[in-house]
């Protein structure tokens, strides 16, 4: 076996982080299978290890001292210290999952760019701590592009945002597309609560303001008054203070009957419903991908999306594509799709078809020809 040993940083990465903890199972376990490399994980949280294990002893652990747990500290030991550690280790390259740049190791980088923040233009609907997060994120992804051997995007949509802000850029930024578990392999876990008979369509994702909860919720409010016997499921975190307001909209619209909100639920669960479901709801005002639209096609759950570039490049002619800032249009979109019982036939079987050019295995190929050629192998 090569004893040729690759760093991971996944320094800020655990279960909270929903995008590169996902990334990271998905990936690490595929890429292990097609190559004999051996990887270093540098991680503060034990999360990563607890849900991977050491693959068969190819993934080994390395955690800081426990002073390195805020972002300061965290960053202080990622530029003054990690880059000693990964050299005296014998690493030959640095996979950067979480695409912040080490600026002062001679090791080559590999950045992993999933994160929309930093490439996207602004948006009529940020807030100040959105605008103040795209413009630090901006600053210190532009680092990482410029540093790094190549940099990896999560879709064709987020590198292409890179090549026009960044065009120095553009001959080392590639796609290697998230993907999920193959529904084969998940034992969806029932869900025993008073609404899971009901007939209910299901929007997954954390309550937050580009998910674009509000709109959801007036459009839910038109298409209620047409099929009163339609219920909405909202899965995902649903704590932060838009998550209130977003709440207190339900309240005020009195349909406190009529949307459950589930809050955080294990894939496994999230994976049953979308098998219960009648259709998703996902009108996202910007997206770098989209997981939960993807999952929806793979478990033949018939989509409404907004009509955004991730989600065309996902779905494709597999999903029914919406204006999200028009509530009247999201209503008429889903209620098209709830009426059309054949339509969703037609869509359930589309989905799965094109939810199976996203895998995980794929995206790790891709991965490791990126990782080759930059060792020469």
């Amino acid at each position: 076996m090569s004893e040729l040993l690759i760093a991971v940083d996944a320094l800020a990465i655990n279960r909270r982080s929903a995008g590169g903890f996902t990334v990271l199972q998905g990936l690490l376990p595929e890429l292990v299978k097609i190559c004999d490399y051996q990887f270093v994980l540098y991680t503060v949280s034990n999360d990563i290890q607890a849900s991977l294990g050491t693959l068969d002893g190819r993934v080994t652990y390395v955690y800081p001292p426990k002073w390195v747990g805020s972002i300061v500290t965290r960053c202080f030991w990622q530029q003054f210290f990690f880059p000693g550690l990964i050299k005296d280790a014998g690493c030959k390259l640095l996979y950067s999952a979480t695409g912040c740049p080490e600026i002062f190791t001679t090791i080559p980088v590999v950045s992993h760019q999933q994160n929309l923040w930093p490439f996207t233009e602004s948006q009529l609907w940020w807030t100040v701590k959105n605008r103040a997060k795209s413009f630090l994120r901006r600053r210190v992804a532009k680092i990482a592009l410029k540093t790094s051997k190549a940099n990896i995007f999560i879709s064709d949509y987020l590198r292409d945002c890179a090549n026009n802000l960044f065009p120095q850029t553009r001959g080392k930024n590639f796609t290697v597309h998230n993907a999920i578990p193959n529904p084969k392999d998940i034992l969806s876990t029932s869900i025993g609560t008073e609404w899971i008979d009901k007939d209910f369509c299901v929007a997954v994702g954390s309550i937050v303001i580009h998910k674009n909860y509000e709109n959801l919720l007036k459009a839910f409010k038109i298409v209620s008054e047409k099929f009163p016997d339609l219920y909405l499921v909202i899965v995902g975190n649903n704590t932060s203070n838009y998550g209130v307001r977003v709440k207190n909209l339900c309240k005020e619209f009195k349909m406190d009957n009529k949307v459950f909100f589930a809050g955080s639920l294990k894939l496994e669960q999230i994976f049953y419903l979308y098998k219960r479901a009648v259709f998703s709801i996902n009108v996202s005002l910007l997206e770098g991908f989209g997981l939960p639209v993807l999952e929806s096609l793979a478990m033949s759950c018939p989509v409404v999306c907004s009509d955004i570039p991730a989600y065309k490049e996902i779905a494709a002619d597999s999903a029914i594509y919406c204006d999200s800032k028009k509530p009247e249009n999201i209503a008429e979109k889903a209620i098209q799709l709830y009426a059309d019982e054949d339509q969703r036939e037609k869509m359930a079987v589309r989905g799965i078809e094109q939810a199976a050019k996203f895998s995980w295995n794929d995206s790790a190929e891709k991965l490791l020809a990126i990782f080759n050629n930059i060792l020469r192998i």
